[in-house]
């Protein structure tokens, strides 16, 4: 078998389970019920089995930085299509689907604190 047409074993991404009670996560590593309050004191860590759950850009901008201070720079760039790139479809269709569900408008956010 070559080494490109080997297929790479996929990534399993761990999202937070929401098990039906309001304001509750049960931990997909320990299955500890997890109040979303507690979650968030902890930085996205699980209290019991320090399961570490993903944050986005802004999330862990909000960690690092002080409050207040983080001035998002270039904003006036949007993204553009100068290559009119087409895969599996098209790259204007794909990026709006990814703006949708990111809630930004691009996939790097640059600043000052």
């Amino acid at each position: 078998m070559g080494l490109f047409s080997r297929q790479k074993p996929k990534i399993k991404v761990q999202s937070t389970k929401r098990d039906g009670l309001s304001g509750w996560i049960k931990c997909s590593h320990c299955s500890e019920m997890i109040h979303a309050n507690q979650l968030k004191d902890n930085h996205s860590c699980c209290p019991k089995c320090e399961h570490h759950y993903r944050l986005s850009g802004l999330q862990r901008i909000e960690l690092l930085a002080d409050a207040g201070t983080f001035k998002e720079l270039f904003t006036q760039f949007q993204p553009t299509d100068p290559l009119i790139f087409v895969d599996t479809e098209k790259y204007p269709d794909r990026l709006s689907r990814a703006q949708e569900k990111s809630k930004r408008d691009e996939a790097v956010c640059v600043g000052t604190c």
